[in-house]
């Protein structure tokens, strides 16, 4: 028996600020169909993996193999990744796809929370996790979160500007931990992102996304040194709404930068943006669904 993963990249599209003092903020993102990661694995005697991040994967399985099958092996093959540290949610996707792929090899019918809570994922936000295994994009507030299909013809462009970058490992856990509580906002966000949604409002989905940007950036921005972590990053966010976008903002702490756009406008404001800043640059719609895990 062979088993088949592939888990879809996320946009972490900020913090939600709490309605009241004391509360906990909550978190929005989305998946997206690519960049995705994907697995080939095969039981074997012992632990082989091939592939990007090869040595990442390994230490992934490794470990679970250690605590939850002890004296199992597996060949593991990695056909497609995310780049790690830009912002597209490379950590929990991989550790996701490892763990639950060798649940589904070996027939241990662990919960994608389980796994979760094992490889110590989603401590600063759940909405990553949520629409890791949902699909679409999620918001995660108070006691509860909601899933969301995308109305078709809403893309993202994401941008990521060719920068040195180092807000991830230690430096992430430390700001985290001394970040002072976030003020609340005066209105339930959730709710009125959750409604311009499903009425495929793109212009006041964009516009709350904005909000939802803002207040992540005044929280960040002792850290950060400013609303975002770099300079190019909020050209290319101002570029991007200079040409049509109906939001962006920074995906987690960059340097990818998240472009919600019609269909139709997208060519040009990848020109745009292609014009002011090197880096990588593409297109690519909010997955349906989460991830995915196969028995072949």
């Amino acid at each position: 028996m062979a088993v088949l993963v592939s888990a879809p990249s996320r946009l972490h599209l900020g913090f939600i600020p709490p309605v009241k003092d004391g509360a906990l903020p909550g978190s929005a993102a989305v998946s997206l169909d690519a960049p995705r990661v994907s697995l080939e694995m095969k039981e074997s005697e012992e632990l082989h993996v091939s592939g990007r991040y090869a040595g990442e994967f390994f230490s992934l399985a490794s470990s679970f193999i250690e605590e939850f099958a002890p004296g199992k092996g597996a060949d593991i093959t990695v056909t497609e990744s995310i780049s790690r540290h830009v912002g597209l949610g490379s950590g929990t996707r991989m550790a996701l796809s490892v763990g639950m792929g060798l649940s589904a090899l070996y027939g241990l019918e662990l919960s994608p929370y389980e796994i979760s809570d094992f490889y110590g994922r989603a401590k600063n936000s759940r909405a990553g996790l949520e629409c890791l295994i949902h699909g679409g994009l999620s918001l995660v507030f108070q006691d509860r979160a909601s899933h969301l299909s995308l109305p078709d013809g809403w893309m993202f462009i994401v941008a990521i500007p060719s920068l040195k970058h180092d807000f991830y490992g230690t430096r992430e856990q430390s700001m985290m931990r001394n970040l002072g509580d976030m003020k609340p906002a005066g209105t339930d966000l959730v709710s009125a992102l959750e409604m311009a949604v499903r009425a495929g409002d793109i212009d006041e989905a964009g516009r709350l996304l904005g909000e939802i940007d803002r207040y992540t950036g005044e929280w960040f921005r002792d850290f950060q040194g400013g609303a975002y972590t770099h300079e190019v990053t909020e050209k290319v966010v101002e570029t991007a709404k200079k040409y049509g976008a109906a939001s962006a903002g920074q995906s987690s702490w960059g340097p990818a930068v998240y472009i919600l756009s019609r269909e139709g406008d997208a060519d040009a404001i990848i020109n745009a943006i292609t014009a002011v800043v090197q880096g990588q640059i593409y297109g690519t719609y909010p997955s349906k669904s989460g991830i995915e895990v196969r028995r072949t």
